[in-house]
């Protein structure tokens, strides 16, 4: 049986995300007066990315006795390792969510939709903005807890 902490390392993050997502729905943001926040997303989501993969790196050559004994207790060293891994594949999928729809055209877009069918247009939109919502939402809370979990094994590796 998972323990509480396990459940809220794997699961906190995507049900604040979808709550969050699904508050995004019912509020409805304008995309328009959105753009500013999607278009800077990618910025955080790659230095946030690229935090991620230094300290990998860093844990992963290091040779000091805490990074020694970090990796020498296998399972709290396997437990980091997947939480990175998952972190690092959220932060990629958000920027080039966030890439898409911050700079790909909504009005070319969006007259497309609308040729096909005219009552798309608004849920499209809508689930742009809940996704993007979703996603970020979901990439904070992970990074807290990533970071908690990394101080915590450094803390107890001492």
């Amino acid at each position: 049986m998972a323990t509480f902490a396990k459940i809220r390392e794997n699961y906190l993050g995507i049900f604040c995300g979808f709550l969050c997502g699904i508050v995004a729905w019912f509020l409805d943001p304008s995309y328009e007066e959105s753009i500013d926040l999607i278009r800077a997303l990618p910025q955080l989501t790659t230095c946030i990315f690229g935090f991620l993969l230094t300290l990998l790196g860093i844990i992963l050559q290091g040779d000091g006795p805490v990074i020694k004994n970090l990796r020498d207790s296998t399972i709290i060293y396997n437990r980091f390792i997947n939480y990175n891994k998952k972190v690092v594949i959220i932060s990629f999928v958000m920027t080039l969510l966030a890439l898409i729809a911050g700079y790909v055209h909504y009005n070319w877009i969006h007259n497309i939709i609308i040729s096909v069918c005219p009552c798309l247009a608004a849920i499209v939109r809508k689930l742009a903005i809940s996704i993007l919502t979703l996603g970020s939402v979901w990439l904070v809370v992970d990074l807290t807890i990533f970071i908690r979990l990394f101080y915590l094994l450094i803390k107890q590796n001492k």
